[in-house]
């Protein structure tokens, strides 16, 4: 019996990995960290426009741009995941802006390459403190452990901190 639910467990994860090898991710760095977000889900990278700070906006909202004719929020992936205390060579240069119900943007550092990666997909959505986590898993790349973001969970979260922040 152990021996089947050792090999329902490694079939899962061979299919898991297979499916998300045949779909391509844009890796990308954001500070000293590098991540990847299906390729599917972006709109467009561009170089970071002027952003309008607003007022009571939490610390992952970096600011607003005027992208396209559409009003964008941008928000600081460092915020999100943890890791705000790394310190910064400088401002992020580009912003991803992502598909979704509205159109939203990440800042990041550079664009590296769109590659298909096999993930390793990480069981846990929740952190130790409960709350959603945005990385759905692993991969390599170049030698370099790669972040998966997962953009649903990542906008969830961006959401619940502008509702903690603005609705009072």
């Amino acid at each position: 019996m152990l021996t089947e639910v050792t090999d329902t467990a490694t079939d899962a994860r061979r299919s898991a990995v297979t499916q998300t090898s045949q779909s391509k991710h844009c890796i990308f760095r954001c500070n000293q960290s590098w991540y990847s977000i299906p390729a599917m889900e972006i709109i467009e990278i561009t170089l970071m426009p002027n952003l309008t700070r607003l007022p009571d906006s939490p610390k992952i909202l970096l600011g607003v741009c005027h992208c396209r004719h559409e009003f964008t929020p941008v928000i600081s992936l460092e915020q999100i995941t943890s890791h705000a205390d790394a310190k910064r060579s400088g401002p992020p240069k580009h912003i991803m802006i992502l598909d979704g119900t509205q159109r939203w943007a990440i800042a990041l550092d550079e664009i590296v390459s769109l590659e298909p990666l096999e993930t390793v997909i990480s069981q846990e959505t929740r952190g130790s403190d409960g709350a959603i986590h945005p990385i759905t898993g692993t991969a390599m790349h170049a030698e370099k452990i790669i972040k998966v973001l997962d953009p649903q969970r990542l906008r969830q979260l961006a959401t619940s901190a502008f509702d903690a922040a603005w609705i009072r």
